[in-house]
């Protein structure tokens, strides 16, 4: 990378993208990314494990994700589990009671690991879309169903974005 090359950063969140994807090259593997601390002009170089981490921030971003990067060790109340989650904290609730996903008590409030959560979400999402595609089986549906299940993310994804914008979706 040229001086010249490392010299402009971008001022723009979506030039920041397009400058954190393009880093990336077509084998998965990544040039390296440079930034500059506070007001240095020098530039460092960012370890691999955290210029990954940016490029697939840019990708979510690009596609209309939230993203957020909080330690995994970070603790939600039942009302943050529940947005998280995309269901009422009464719902936690009884998650929680169930013990269908662990918690703690801080005093008489129950907290959730955030990898309990993510967890208990992804098992959740991972039932749904086998029972649709069972489901799409048993209705001979002649749709392919890895075609159903890209269509349903997308789906999820685009409600996702809606929302984040304020929208009802």
């Amino acid at each position: 990378m040229t001086r010249a090359e490392r010299s402009r950063f971008p001022v723009t969140v979506s030039e920041a993208l397009t400058a954190v994807l393009a880093s990336d090259n077509a084998e998965g593997g990544g040039r390296e990314l440079f930034v500059s601390p506070g007001t240095s002009a020098e530039l460092v170089e960012l370890p691999p494990e955290l210029a990954d981490l940016l490029r697939q921030a840019a990708q979510a971003m690009r596609e209309g994700v939230d993203v957020a990067v909080v330690p995994t060790s970070r603790r939600l109340t039942t009302t943050q589990a529940a947005h998280l989650l995309g269901v009422t904290r009464p719902t936690v609730v009884k998650l929680l009671d169930a013990g269908v996903i662990p918690h703690s008590k801080v005093g008489t409030h129950r907290r959730v690991a955030l990898p309990d959560a993510l967890n208990y979400r992804d098992r959740l999402r991972s039932s749904r879309y086998h029972f649709i595609a069972e489901t799409q089986a048993d209705l001979g549906d002649e749709a392919p169903t890895g075609q159903t299940l890209a269509d349903l993310k997308a789906i999820r994804r685009e409600l996702h974005a809606t929302r984040a914008e304020g929208g009802h979706g």
